[in-house]
């Protein structure tokens, strides 16, 4: 039960992080934004990018690496497999999602 809590509450620091990453960025680059970032077991893939900010993607790698390396993540086995990040408009209010696989997922 604790470990299940230590998950949630890893996720949540994580999404939190993200959307205050992101937050950032379009603060500082008003403009649409579409950030599609692949995570599998062979590596990960940028697709979908309307930004060429290396630092940007560079984040949210270091912020994902972050969250596997949590005790409680790693023992568990849960993995982020997706993060996507959508401003259509440029307004600077993104939406955020992260996608998970578990263990039993595959």
């Amino acid at each position: 039960m604790q470990q299940a809590r230590a998950i949630e509450e890893a996720k949540e620091r994580l999404e939190a992080s993200l959307v205050d990453t992101v937050s950032t960025y379009l603060t500082k680059n008003p403009e649409p934004l579409e950030l599609d970032v692949d995570f599998s077991d062979t590596g990960s893939d940028v697709s979908a990018v309307s930004t060429q900010d290396e630092a940007l993607i560079t984040q949210v790698h270091s912020l994902v690496d972050l969250f596997h390396h949590h005790d409680a993540v790693q023992q568990s086995g849960v993995k982020v497999r997706h993060v996507t990040a959508i401003d259509s408009n440029g307004d600077g209010q993104a939406a955020v999602n992260v996608r998970y696989v578990y263990p039993d997922e595959g």
